[in-house]
């Protein structure tokens, strides 16, 4: 089965600091990286990367800066890109990342916003009932919309990431049947103040379930009025931008490919935490080959 990502590409500009900025602090970075990023094609490189056969579906600019792109996409075995080109430069990504790992991210959104739901029902063409279609939350709510209601109306597995959140997705949660979120976006869609409460209110509103993550804590997966956890290795952070697109795509890309969804949530987790140990986003992810060592430690 197919899993058919739709959502965005950037260009991701790292600068490392000492520690995130306090409003109207100037810092020196001590290094700047560029690399390929975006929620969009992450997610996209994690699932296949975890054995899925993937098509990424994402507007690009015109600009030199899509080369960046274009390289990352062209080395990954079992991933189709659709790549529409879009009347601007390309999106971008301005990622502080301080010395303890955390970071602060801002994004550009022309080309993510260019690609409309026509647009993105013509890229999706046919798909077969069985299939996958996983979203994120950087394209505007009607092509989410229309991306949720075509895959609902196919048949096809709905997952969605609807961070960076910018509308609200609680009326699209109907047509969901796997919702992935941190904490505080779950305590945004529900009004919730409690995270694990808020995963709870959003369950109830799903075709099936949440994970929600917890950073180095792991996650806990809401199917059932009780919630279960999974915990995450105890490593050293360096970086931890990217951490949740491995962890979604690894989730989507191991469910497309068979596994249960405890099975693929516990090798999504640990996936995770491999790649907060390395600098970059889609840079720092972890191999093909790695992915099935981390699933035979976990089945071992």
């Amino acid at each position: 089965m197919t899993v058919h990502v739709v959502g965005n590409a950037t260009v991701d500009i790292t600068y490392r600091v000492r520690q995130l900025p306090r409003p109207g602090e100037t810092l020196l970075a001590t290094s700047r990286t560029v690399d390929a990023g975006g929620k969009g094609l992450n997610q996209a490189i994690a699932a296949a990367r975890a054995g899925a056969e993937v098509r990424l579906i994402a507007a690009i600019g015109t600009d030199a800066a899509v080369a960046v792109l274009r390289d990352r996409l062209a080395g990954e075995a079992g991933l189709e890109a659709v790549l529409l080109e879009a009347p601007f430069v390309s999106d971008e990504s301005l990622i502080m990342v301080a010395d303890d790992g955390e970071n602060a991210i801002v994004s550009t959104q022309a080309c993510a916003a260019w690609l409309d739901g026509d647009r993105a029902l013509a890229a999706l063409g046919a798909v077969a009932a069985g299939d996958t279609l996983l979203l994120q939350g950087n394209l505007s709510i009607t092509a989410t919309e229309a991306c949720l209601a075509h895959g609902r109306a196919r048949g096809l597995h709905t997952v969605l990431n609807p961070a960076p959140l910018h509308f609200d997705i609680g009326p699209l949660l109907p047509l969901v049947d796997l919702v992935v979120v941190n904490e505080v976006e779950a305590t945004t869609i529900a009004g919730i103040a409690d995270p694990g409460d808020a995963a709870a209110a959003i369950r109830a509103r799903v075709g099936g379930a949440v994970l929600l993550t917890e950073g180095a804590r792991g996650c806990r997966l809401f199917r059932t009025s009780e919630a279960e956890p999974f915990p995450a290795a105890k490593v050293r952070a360096v970086d931890t931008a990217g951490a949740g697109d491995v962890f979604t795509g690894v989730v989507t890309g191991r469910l497309a490919s068979g596994a249960s969804l405890g099975a693929a949530t516990a090798l999504a987790v640990q996936a995770a935490a491999l790649a907060v140990t390395r600098p970059g986003t889609s840079g720092s992810f972890p191999t093909a080959a790695e992915i099935r060592a981390l699933e035979g430690e976990i089945e071992g």
